[in-house]
């Protein structure tokens, strides 16, 4: 009569390992306990902040200095800084205040004649820093204007500590859960060492991604962070931002699991608790999860962040028991199997259903920026994941336990360049979250489906109207008056639009009369996002008057 050897409890009198549907129940109960956590947590967001209008408009040329420099938004947004370069180069801080979604910017004291620069950067509601540069000129444009003012390459520095901390949290929490949750007492002890410094290592990765990011809401870069002063303000603007209480929550996570690997007994409850702590963490910043319905989507990024991360950290440690214990890899193999199943269909729906609330809003902008191609090599790496996934369970695995030859080694082999597969996931998954979605492109809707644009220059200024505001064909209509305010009728209108960012060269039309109105009644503008708009407008044989401004389509 054949014996069964019992399971082993190698590992210091470890608790006997749970059956796989024990383990699946506990998954099932931590992704209750996560869906309520993140449901009480999470408030109201939108998406990146986007400029839409300013007043005076961009390359405007002005009579006299303006009162107030007015930066209209699509949500609500809170400055970080703003800086004002005259057309001497000299550059100061300019005060500033928000009213609603308006940034009011106040001129610093006396402007000279000629180009101004107005260089802005704003913290959106979902915690991401935005910034650009308004240029306008005063009298005529300076003959030689001033390079206009960047904010600085800082938001590499920010993801690259949102991957380290992300590391951390895959090998040590996602370690940790797969280790107490499903394996228990198989795993070896080495491994369990490593996965503890992973714990432990969320901590200092915590501190070191709040930093960066603090240093890209304040536009520090790295070799900045020296000075005490710019030290100061990149960890003051880190701490009390989005990003924040995010990296706490992952802190948390982290010495929770180590407290569940460190324990004389795997303890399950703080293996559970970190694991909820984690994906909460990924709910509480990023714009993944401030697309509505909002609280659908923090509830879908947190449970698709907590199976990715047990997903990834499950790989080394199922590693570690394939090569130090050959034995029991097979049976190792086959937990992974039963228990992933349900999880790896989950974690694919989520991703779907956020991908949808990323990008239906603006199918059009699709094209627009390095979100989709960053997203599509996302999916590629998780589809290998998957692919390398299913010859194990179909193949190496049945393979192992029948003890062909090779069968060892190629699993090893799969194994290594899935966890490969899989760190590169999260490195794209930490440039994801700084790059806005297609949907924040969209513009907020106009109620009248229009958009107003006032254009103001030395010899004349046009209001103008753009119906519907969407991309498709677009009706113009403009309402002209000189520099007295007085109606004008030129002698000839032109309206001109180019996408230089996407290689859209100039687009253009002339206007028409239409009673005390120029019209251009249907100018293709075939893609969303924002366009160089210009009106030139022929005033006498003599005098040519261009108007310039940005036009923000749907």
């Amino acid at each position: 009569m054949t014996r069964h050897r019992p399971p082993s409890t190698a590992g210091g009198g470890l608790r006997p390992p749970a059956a796989p549907r024990i383990a699946a129940l506990r998954l099932a109960l931590l992704l209750a306990l996560l869906v309520g956590l993140v449901s009480g947590l999470v408030g109201e967001a939108r998406a990146h902040a986007r400029l839409q209008a300013a007043e005076p408009a961009r390359d405007a040329v002005l009579e006299a200095a303006p009162e107030a420099v007015r930066l209209v938004f699509n949500e609500p947004v809170a400055p970080l800084s703003v800086r004002w370069i005259t057309p001497d180069g000299a550059s100061r801080e300019a005060a500033s205040r928000v009213e609603g979604a308006v940034l009011v910017i106040e001129p610093p004291g006396d402007l000279a004649a000629g180009t101004h620069l107005v260089a802005w950067r704003v913290v959106s509601a979902d915690g991401h820093p935005v910034g650009g540069t308004h240029v306008f000129s005063i009298g005529a444009p300076s003959a030689a204007q001033a390079p206009e003012a960047t904010a600085g390459a800082t938001a590499g520095a920010a993801a690259l500590g949102r991957f380290l901390l992300t590391l951390a949290l895959a090998l040590g929490v996602g370690g940790a859960g797969y280790a107490v949750l499903v394996e228990r007492g198989r795993v070896p002890r080495a491994a369990l060492r490593v996965a503890r410094a992973a714990a432990l290592a969320t901590l200092p990765a915590a501190l070191v991604a709040t930093l960066l990011h603090g240093a890209d809401l304040v536009a520090a870069a790295p070799p900045a962070l020296v000075s005490g002063r710019d030290l100061a303000a990149a960890w003051e603007a880190g701490v009390t931002s989005a990003f924040g209480r995010s990296a706490l929550a992952a802190i948390a996570a982290g010495l929770l699991a180590a407290l569940a690997l460190g324990a004389s007994r795997l303890a399950a409850y703080p293996a559970v608790g970190a694991l909820a702590l984690a994906g909460a963490s990924y709910a509480l910043f990023g714009h993944a999860a401030t697309a509505p319905p909002r609280a659908l989507a923090a509830a879908a990024v947190a449970l698709h962040a907590l199976l990715g991360l047990l997903w990834v950290g499950a790989l080394p440690v199922l590693l570690a028991i394939l090569v130090d214990r050959r034995a029991e890899a097979a049976a190792a193999l086959a937990r992974f199997s039963t228990v992933a199943l349900v999880p790896a269909l989950v974690l694919v729906a989520t991703g779907a259903m956020l991908t949808v609330l990323q990008v239906a809003p603006a199918p059009e902008a699709l094209g627009a920026g390095a979100y989709v191609p960053l997203l599509a090599a996302k999916v590629a790496l998780v589809a290998g994941m998957l692919a390398l996934a299913f010859v194990n369970r179909t193949r190496l695995a049945p393979a192992l336990a029948h003890g062909r030859p090779r069968a060892h080694g190629r699993l090893r082999a799969s194994l290594r360049a899935e966890v490969v597969l899989g760190v590169a996931a999260l490195a794209l998954v930490s440039s994801l979250r700084a790059t806005p979605p297609p949907r924040a492109m969209a513009q907020a809707p106009v109620a009248d489906a229009r958009i107003e644009l006032h254009l103001h220059g030395r010899l004349a200024m046009a209001q103008v109207s753009v119906i519907p505001g969407r991309a498709g064909a677009n009706r113009f209509e403009l309402a002209l008056a000189d520099a007295d305010f007085a109606p004008l009728v030129p002698l000839e209108v032109t309206v001109a639009l180019a996408r230089p960012d996407i290689g859209i060269e100039r687009v253009e039309a002339r206007a028409v009369r239409a009673g005390e109105a120029f019209v251009v009644e249907a100018l293709a503008l075939p893609v969303a996002g924002s366009w160089d708009l210009r009106v030139e407008v022929l005033v006498t044989d003599f005098d040519r008057e261009v108007l310039g401004g940005t036009l923000v389509l749907e």
